[in-house]
């Protein structure tokens, strides 16, 4: 038992400088984004945009703290692979409804037109993009699932793949949570997580190697700031504010830039020189390709 977990925990890369890692309860701590999103941009009301399996920019987060959930979307979008797996895992039904399919547990749950045209006019769900709605919709479903003990997870399954909030706000079983359970619902996949600056930069290396297979994600820690963040000098010279407990996508990576995408605003992009990231990022990465396998359905039962 103990070599399968150390097997499932194993990086898909190997890197030389493994100082500085970090242990199952810390990679809670330190990529958990359970966030009330009270500064979060998006306008409640507006329509989206046409259900078309596109991740589109224009999606804006409600007030649920669901930033890892669009993060884990917008950061699939970014290459090709993770468009293949957005596109695969829904369903265009006659009647106008979709289909989400999470892979990686083996069930899927309908939303009908009449419920995505309801949530475009609460300012709980995100706004902008219809397919990024559906998404959430499902997911809220599937988390209240899960809460229910209708899906059950190994005791020994990575942390992410089987968490809910449970309604934790009292506003939404989406309302904080791990990016890295998107992807695995999605595609299968798990992922590595490292803070370690020398590591974090082998990552990029291979995410700008690689930017149609990967799909990477972080957070923030450390910096002078308040309780709520901290800011930093941007690759252009200017401010930014990076937030604490809050996911953003990392979009691409070009020679010392890393750019990065806050989904309160997903048309808004941040650059950063690649050591002011490494210095300050929680980072988590999944390779997408056949290179890692696919684990859909390793951890968890339906009952």
């Amino acid at each position: 038992e103990e070599e399968r977990k150390a097997e499932e925990d194993k990086s898909i890369f190997d890197f030389e400088d493994e100082d500085d890692s970090v242990n199952d309860k810390e990679q809670q701590d330190l990529y958990g984004v359970y966030l009330d999103e009270t500064e979060a941009a998006g306008n409640p009301n507006a329509q989206g945009t046409d259900l078309d399996g596109n991740i589109d920019a224009s999606a804006q987060s409600g007030y649920t703290g669901d930033c890892w959930l669009l993060t884990g979307l917008n950061s699939m979008s970014y290459s090709e692979a993770g468009r293949e797996a957005i596109r695969e895992a829904m369903t265009f039904n006659d009647d106008g409804s979709v289909t989400i399919n999470f892979k990686g547990v083996g069930v899927s749950y309908t939303i009908t037109a009449e419920q995505i045209a309801a949530a475009n006019q609460n300012a709980k769900y995100s706004s902008g993009d219809d397919d990024v709605l559906v998404f959430e919709m499902a997911m809220e479903q599937l988390r209240n699932d899960i809460g229910a003990g209708k899906i059950q997870f190994d005791v020994n399954s990575p942390y992410y793949v089987g968490d809910t909030s449970t309604g934790r706000s009292g506003q939404s079983s989406i309302d904080g949570g791990y990016v890295e359970q998107v992807w695995y619902l999605l595609t299968g996949k798990l992922a590595n997580q490292t803070s370690n600056p020398n590591e974090v930069k082998q990552y990029l290396e291979q995410f700008e190697q690689n930017p149609d297979s990967m799909t990477m994600s972080c957070s923030f820690k450390g910096g002078q700031g308040d309780t709520n963040g901290f800011t930093v000098t941007d690759a252009n010279g200017n401010p930014v504010k990076l937030y604490y407990s809050h996911a953003y996508a990392v979009k691409s990576v070009d020679g010392d830039k890393v750019t990065i995408v806050n989904p309160w605003d997903s048309t808004q992009e941040i650059v950063l020189d690649k050591d002011t990231f490494a210095q300050y990022a929680n980072l988590s990465v999944s390779d997408l390709s056949d290179k890692n396998k696919d684990m859909s359905g390793a951890f968890s039962r339906v009952v």
